[in-house]
């Protein structure tokens, strides 16, 4: 069995998100993803198709390679293992602190929220995800595993999600 931290979150980990399919012209052009800290301080990073791609695959090797105890896993498959869990936890704060977006925040892109270029580092139970934005400020973002795995699920959905609304048509109706 695995032991679980109580409190596993620092003052700045990356507590809850939102995401979105941002549009151009009615097609596709990237993701808006807004992570809320535990502190509870909001940032808003457009990712174009490059880098959402590369949240993708850097959540998928971690997942795959990681030293992560695969919580949400373990969770799914016995949901009593979440009765202790302090509400600091990152599987409870992911379902109560997660922002809402404000009117037309998730579509004006702008220098200070345009992520330019992301690296990764998986550590144990945490990604480190780090970004550069086109307005050449950083920022770093500790996600702990079960807020990646959560990141990866809802990310690859809706870019699945995209791929049917926005595909040829087919059939002979």
């Amino acid at each position: 069995m695995f032991e679980i931290d109580p409190n596993p979150l620092g003052y700045e980990d990356v507590a809850g998100f939102n995401a979105t399919i941002v549009t151009l012209n009615g097609e596709p052009a990237g993701v808006c993803l807004k992570l809320r800290r535990l502190k509870g301080s909001d940032h808003v990073l457009h990712l174009r198709p490059v880098e959402s791609s590369r949240l993708v695959r850097a959540i998928e090797q971690y997942m795959q390679l990681g030293n992560h105890q695969g919580l949400m896993m373990q969770f799914h498959c016995t949901p009593s293992l979440t009765d202790g869990l302090s509400a600091q936890h990152p599987y409870n704060t992911l379902l109560n602190m997660s922002p809402a977006f404000a009117p037309d925040e998730a579509g004006e892109v702008r220098h200070s929220t345009d992520v330019e270029e992301s690296t990764f580092t998986g550590k144990g139970e945490f990604v480190t995800y780090r970004v550069r934005f086109v307005s050449g400020e950083t920022a770093e973002f500790r996600l702990h595993e079960c807020i990646a795995f959560n990141i990866w699920g809802f990310v690859t959905k809706m870019a699945q999600d995209a791929d049917l609304l926005s595909g040829l048509a087919g059939g002979t109706a």
